[in-house]
């Protein structure tokens, strides 16, 4: 457990003026998350596209699972409409 700090949070909000502006898009949870990821070394499993992009700028490992419950979603939207017609 790594509790959040108010310098964590004020860490997180400098990030985000910097991402802004270089057009990233991310919401302030996700950069204060990334933030403690980066700062206690570990690598992050998500399946938010939010750490995807912010990996892209900042030194943040990830494992990413998008992709995979996106595929997981189509086939059960396929098997769904199978089943219906």
């Amino acid at each position: 457990f790594f509790p959040f700090t108010t310098s964590d949070w004020l860490k997180a909000a400098q990030w985000a003026q910097r991402f802004f502006r270089r057009g990233l898009r991310a919401k302030s949870v996700d950069l204060l998350i990334a933030y403690k990821a980066i700062r206690h070394r570990l690598v992050l499993l998500h399946a938010d596209g939010d750490f995807d992009r912010i990996a892209r700028y900042a030194p943040l490992r990830v494992e990413s699972y998008v992709h995979a419950i996106r595929s997981l979603g189509r086939k059960s939207q396929a098997a769904a409409t199978r089943t219906q017609a």
